[in-house]
């Protein structure tokens, strides 16, 4: 019917191209929370925001002077790549997300220019860890989570919003035709973005209290039945 589905996520191109194959989406996608555009299509870059490699280092310098104990990943500056330090993975739940151990490269000089920087801790879950971590003094940057057990900072500015502002500039789309569905932290830019923001049921209260509309859960095909209801 002419209307440009893009899955926007927090999720490394490599991963979106895998959920994309799946959806039946053949366009542009944005991964890293907003970092990275990409065409399906042509299979080629549309844009990318990075992180100089002195952000990405005072970051990870003030994180781990706070909390010694953080084990830090970057994504790379093209939003592909995946380099961890040891002990990263000993974190990782390889049940609930589309990557391995053999996914990453494990190296104990983490740094350079990146999209995306991720970040675990033993002993605090998500929510905790971003309270912590943003009472520090970090230089410019975005922090944010989507529920999963680790916290994802990205350049200053650079969030699902500004990478979909990005991707609708070059399509000629406005904000005022943009609809978007979310249910995690790192989606309310997005849904505050758009002309009308869909709460999933299952979403948490901040992206609730973001939207304009509340829908049913994902268990309920909510968005399904509010595209039917657009059609």
């Amino acid at each position: 019917s002419g209307i440009e589905v893009v899955p926007v996520t927090a999720r490394r191109v490599k991963n979106v191209r895998e959920i994309a194959a799946a959806m039946g989406v053949k366009g542009p996608v944005i991964s890293g929370n907003g970092a990275v555009g990409f065409d399906l299509a042509t299979d080629e870059p549309l844009f990318t925001q990075p992180m100089s490699a002195d952000t990405v280092a005072r970051a990870m310098d003030v994180i781990r002077g706070a909390l010694p104990e953080v084990h830090f990943a970057l994504i790379g500056p093209t939003g592909e790549g995946f380099c961890a330090e040891p002990g990263y993975a000993d974190l990782c739940d390889f049940g609930d997300h589309q990557m391995t151990a053999s996914d990453m490269e494990i190296s104990s000089t983490v740094g350079g220019d990146g999209t995306k920087l991720v970040m675990r801790h033993a002993g605090h879950g998500p929510a905790e860890l971003h309270a912590l971590v943003e009472a520090l003094d970090l230089p410019p940057c975005q922090l944010t989570h989507s529920g999963a057990p680790f916290l994802e900072i990205t350049g200053p500015g650079v969030t699902k919003a500004s990478g979909l502002e990005r991707l609708c500039a070059r399509l000629g789309i406005t904000s005022e035709h943009v609809w978007a569905f979310g249910d995690a932290a790192n989606d309310v830019p997005m849904i505050r973005w758009a002309a009308v923001g869909h709460a999933m049921a299952n979403a948490v209260d901040e992206v609730k209290a973001a939207a304009d509309r509340i829908i049913g859960s994902n268990d309920d095909d909510a968005v399904a039945a509010v595209l039917t209801e657009l059609l």
